[in-house]
């Protein structure tokens, strides 16, 4: 299956939306690029959009980062 995109989560720690948004976005791509080659081999490019961005507890930034992503392909 050829991914249309994806859901995933990430608590980061940032003095505003934007670097929070800037921050998690980073380990998305670290992360989908360390698993699978997709970025470092040319094979896809990537939009990332923030749907939601909230202030978390500080203990959720004890928890090991969440490194899953849920893939859905096109309707």
């Amino acid at each position: 299956m050829k991914p249309a995109g994806f859901y995933c989560h990430r608590y980061v720690l940032a003095a505003n939306e934007a670097r929070a948004a800037k921050a998690a976005f980073e380990r998305v791509r670290a992360n989908l690029d360390r698993q699978m080659g997709w970025f470092r081999d040319g094979l896809a490019t990537v939009a990332l959009e923030a749907e939601e961005i909230a202030t978390a507890p500080m203990h959720k930034l004890l928890k090991p980062d969440n490194r899953g992503h849920t893939f859905y392909g096109e309707d």
